[in-house]
């Protein structure tokens, strides 16, 4: 028995502090975040966020990343975040959500042999409030059977700001890998966490946010399209069909006029179906990119400015 920290936030706060860029998914009205650091040494590329809400047991993220020593290149990031501050995840609706309990297949569970190779989680906390490396009381704590399948959690039912669940003691497999093949908030027996993913908006994340690559990705790991650039702004419609970004796109960067653009991708198509130059304007710039109601993108620049509908 080894002990680890793993964590799954629950929160609506920013994807990152400072200038730090976590790794990250987005599909639908949820932001999925990570400590895996996958920007500074990935170890995985078939072990995703989304692969915990397939609905299919059989597959499963899996952390990834390093836990290297820090070299005189790394900032204080890599130097004070320790093993137990790194692997977490973190759910992000849009709006807060009622849960009364959580549900996930802990461990790998595509059979037995994979599930022992793994690490597997035996004891959580469930925190309303935590940050990593500081003191928090937990609202539960609960031990779990080493086992495959279905745990669950009973949770006081109400609507969370944050929910956070911390594993602080695991069983250890042949591998050094954290996994959860599946994972659900339910209310009522009802599912309202993340569902299955077709397509989802990726980042690797970023030491110091000025080189964060952001993809339009299929579940499958095929790349549609790549957005780059410092502050940009990626969003996604509710339904998961319409990605929007804004700031420089990789084949559209102009280093002389620094133009900034917009583009929106039909994933449904696989194609774009709205690109535009925004304005001359300062690389570090955000232009306030955000969805209303019938897939409408807008813009809050000093105004609110609808860019895009889509025809009837």
């Amino acid at each position: 028995m080894r002990s680890v920290l793993f964590s799954l936030v629950l929160s609506f706060a920013s994807l990152a502090t400072a200038d730090h860029v976590n790794t990250f998914a987005k599909w639908g009205s949820w932001t999925v975040e990570s400590g895996e650091e996958t920007w500074f040494g990935k170890r995985y590329d078939r072990y995703p966020l989304w692969q915990m809400f397939d609905r299919n047991p059989k597959t499963a993220w899996v952390y990834s990343g390093t836990f290297a020593k820090p070299t005189e290149s790394s900032n204080q990031v890599k130097v004070t975040r320790k093993l137990s501050d790194r692997a977490w995840v973190s759910l992000v609706p849009e709006k807060p959500v009622v849960v009364d309990e959580l549900k996930f297949m802990n461990g790998y569970n595509k059979d037995a042999k994979t599930f022992k190779r793994n690490l597997r989680i035996t004891e959580v906390e469930i925190y309303e409030s935590w940050h990593p490396g500081e003191s928090f009381k937990p609202i539960r704590r609960v031990r779990l059977s080493d086992k495959m399948g279905w745990h669950s959690i009973r949770l006081p039912r109400h609507s969370y700001s944050s929910l956070y669940i911390v594993a602080t003691k695991v069983n250890r497999g042949t591998d050094p890998d954290v996994a959860i093949s599946e994972l659900r908030l339910l209310n009522g027996g009802s599912d309202v966490g993340p569902k299955p993913a077709k397509y989802a908006l990726y980042s690797e994340g970023d030491e110091c946010g000025c080189a964060c690559e952001t993809k339009l990705m299929k579940s499958n790991g095929k790349v549609i399209r790549l957005f780059t650039g410092e502050e940009q702004d990626t969003v996604v419609s509710a339904d998961g069909r319409y990605f929007a970004g804004s700031g420089f796109l990789k084949s559209d960067y102009d280093y002389q006029k620094e133009s900034q653009w917009v583009t929106i991708f039909d994933a449904f198509k696989e194609k774009a179906v709205f690109h535009m130059r925004l304005r001359d304007t300062p690389w570090w710039s955000s232009y306030g990119l955000h969805w209303t109601a019938k897939n409408v993108l807008a813009s809050e620049d000093g105004e609110v400015k609808t860019l895009w509908s889509p025809k009837k």
